[in-house]
């Protein structure tokens, strides 16, 4: 789906609650330090919802630590 993306200059959107899928973003986002991919999560403060973002830099200590994001 990455080389696709990169090939036809189009951006994925997908949307997962699966740690697999995750995972293999982390693994994308290591393998390849050019790809340009961010996760986000929404999550609950109190009354509000609020946006996490996840980049290349943040999936190393995901991958490594194994550390949920979901």
């Amino acid at each position: 789906v990455l080389e696709l993306a990169q090939r036809n200059d189009v951006q994925v959107i997908a949307t997962t609650h699966g740690w697999d899928c995750v995972w293999s973003l982390a693994r994308v986002a290591l393998s390849d330090p050019a790809s340009e991919l961010v996760a986000l999560r929404i999550q609950q403060e109190k009354q509000r919802m609020s946006l996490v973002e996840f980049d290349n830099d943040d999936f190393s200590e995901i991958a490594e630590h194994n550390l949920e994001i979901r």
